[in-house]
């Protein structure tokens, strides 16, 4: 059985927002991104508590706060200049480069 990578514009470094499910209007940039699996890694954004074990580094044990993955489907870029969420698009620029442009916007990210 093959599984088929998620195509996306967005990259890590990105800043983006959720627009539905559990975490929607949280922002944050992105740390990971799982194409196969369709997943995306937010900073600060729906975090979960995570209990330890007492160990060598924690000899108390505790809970840390531990980011969870958001569906890919669930995330757009969020626009700066705009102050809202975009979609992306792709244009070459004077130089012949291919960059990527907020279509709300139409300002260049890259």
């Amino acid at each position: 059985m093959q599984t088929e990578k998620i195509k996306t514009k967005l990259k890590v470094g990105d800043v983006a927002i959720v627009v539905s499910g559990r975490a929607k209007g949280q922002k944050g940039e992105i740390l990971a991104i799982n194409k196969e699996k369709g997943l995306v890694w937010m900073k600060g954004v729906n975090q979960r508590k995570r209990f330890m074990r007492p160990s060598q580094e924690m000899p108390k044990g505790g809970e840390l706060q531990v980011e969870s993955p958001v569906a890919i489907s669930n995330v757009m870029y969020f626009d700066s200049k705009a102050k809202k969420p975009t979609r992306l698009a792709y244009k070459v620029d004077a130089n012949g480069k291919k960059v990527r442009v907020a279509k709300v916007s139409g300002k260049e990210i890259d």
